[in-house]
């Protein structure tokens, strides 16, 4: 089933993508906007998110041209557009990366109420505890619709359809 709207959830971001370029919300206006927030050495979720997403895009088949898949870092510290680019190489050229200053990410995370706060792993390496939704945003920016953590790509590609 869909979610009930979750009022104010999303809005304005300033930030930096894949290739340096500074983006704002307002560049994807006219698309439905996948949002989904992670960082790149995310040892699960993110992997299989990005994957389900890409695997969505290429089964929207052209409709995907009215999609904007949008990947925001909760560690700007780490992911840089360069880091950003070459991880996301592995899933989908369309797939956005999006990167800031620790005060823009954090705007952009309050703005979606996104929880993430880095923690040391037992292995000894940072990580990054982060909700994994994916929010489907409508062409004006306002929010749609979200999809749990780790969804089937059918699911992606269902919930999109219903808003083209």
């Amino acid at each position: 089933g869909d979610t009930l709207p979750i009022p104010g959830l999303g809005g304005a971001f300033d930030l930096v993508d894949h290739t340096g370029a500074a983006r704002s919300d307002k560049d994807f206006r006219g698309r439905l906007m996948l949002v989904m927030f992670g960082y790149t050495e995310c040892p699960d979720v993110c992997g299989l998110e990005l994957q389900a997403m890409a695997s969505a895009l290429a089964t929207l088949g052209p409709d995907a041209a009215k999609v904007a898949p949008l990947f925001v870092t909760v560690d700007p510290e780490t992911d840089t557009p360069a880091t950003l680019a070459a991880f996301l190489a592995k899933f989908d050229p369309r797939i956005v990366g999006l990167t800031g200053t620790p005060a823009a990410i954090e705007a952009a995370t309050r703005a979606y109420r996104v929880h993430a706060a880095k923690f040391r792993a037992p292995s000894g390496g940072d990580q990054v505890g982060h909700s994994a939704f994916i929010y489907l945003m409508g062409r004006d920016g306002g929010f749609l619709s979200m999809l749990l953590p780790n969804p089937a790509p059918e699911d992606i590609v269902a919930r999109v359809q219903k808003y083209l």
